[in-house]
């Protein structure tokens, strides 16, 4: 069964995906800071234990890592010493032969780079092709394929991430992380507004994360009319509210309080729940609760 993990190596944080795990074998690929670098390793049978026929996974992936972080850091050499087969493989005419020339000249390239010698043994035909054809694109790009676009943001890629999956194991701290709704825990501790439902509209229906039985949708007139125990509730963008109502439409809720839920139409981050009281036809702010944090840990020991 596949799962993600994350793991350390030194402070920087690893995000790969396990795709398979059997005795005397590991298979996965890096998601971040790298992505998209697939490797399989074998261990090799000399006498072990029953217990220790399983793969950790760590050395595999601290190994990988390092050596992308090489072939990174060596990125600019690699091009200054490409730029004159980069001459040579313009004028000529068959494609296939340029290409076939600059992947030799990767191959050659990733040899000379001086990887440690106990990281070689876990980089596996898979990998080291995937970083010679990286390489190989380099000299034709000037970019370096496998470096994740979130690299400079871990939270945020490990937050998309969570979106996709259930949990993710920290396999160095022993913990699961799981994406949790912090404004709506912290509303549902509240003394004044905890029992607070919300009313939505059947349509347009905004994407929003909400625990389910924190809401009901309801016609347009049963969200504008005043309802025991219910508030209206709306998202709250850059953009304006949604759903959206003419000034008239509005002020049906005047002397009522609504909430918004304050979200980024462009990144997606969530900020908090405001309650608001309508005067005048405007929003005054009553309450607020942020949406703190965005993982909650739960421990494995």
């Amino acid at each position: 069964m596949e799962k993600i993990v994350i793991t350390y190596c030194g402070s920087q944080p690893i995000i790969c995906k396990i795709i398979k795990e059997e005795d005397f074998y590991l298979e996965g690929e890096l998601l971040y800071p790298f992505v998209a670098v697939k490797f399989d390793y074998f261990k090799e049978n000399h006498g072990l234990t029953t217990r220790e026929v399983q793969v950790d996974p760590k050395p595999v992936i601290h190994a990988l890592y390092r050596i992308c972080e090489t072939v990174v850091k060596n990125s600019e050499k690699i091009l200054v010493n490409a730029a004159p087969l980069q001459q040579h493989v313009r004028s000529m005419a068959a494609s296939l032969h340029r290409e076939k020339r600059r992947f030799d000249f990767a191959i050659n390239a990733l040899d000379a780079m001086q990887i440690d010698a106990d990281d070689l043994q876990f980089l596996s035909k898979r990998a080291a092709t995937r970083l010679t054809e990286s390489i190989s694109d380099l000299i034709s790009t000037g970019e370096i394929d496998f470096v994740n676009p979130q690299a400079q943001n871990y939270e945020r890629e490990l937050e998309r991430i969570l979106d996709e999956n259930d949990f993710v194991k920290d396999i160095d701290k022993n913990i699961i992380l799981k994406k949790t709704i912090f404004w709506a825990e912290n509303l549902q501790a509240d003394a004044n507004y905890g029992h607070i439902r919300f009313k939505t509209i059947r349509t347009p229906n905004p994407q929003f994360e909400m625990p389910k039985h924190l809401y009901g949708a309801v016609s347009e007139d049963e969200f504008l009319t005043p309802k025991e125990g219910f508030m209206p509730f709306f998202l709250g963008t850059q953009f304006g509210l949604i759903p959206t109502f003419t000034d008239e439409k509005f002020g049906q809720l005047e002397g009522q309080k609504i909430a918004v839920l304050g979200k980024s139409k462009l990144s997606g981050l969530i900020a908090g729940l405001g309650i608001y009281e309508v005067k005048n036809g405007k929003r005054k702010e009553i309450a607020y609760f942020r949406n703190e944090r965005i993982f909650v840990a739960k421990s494995l020991k």
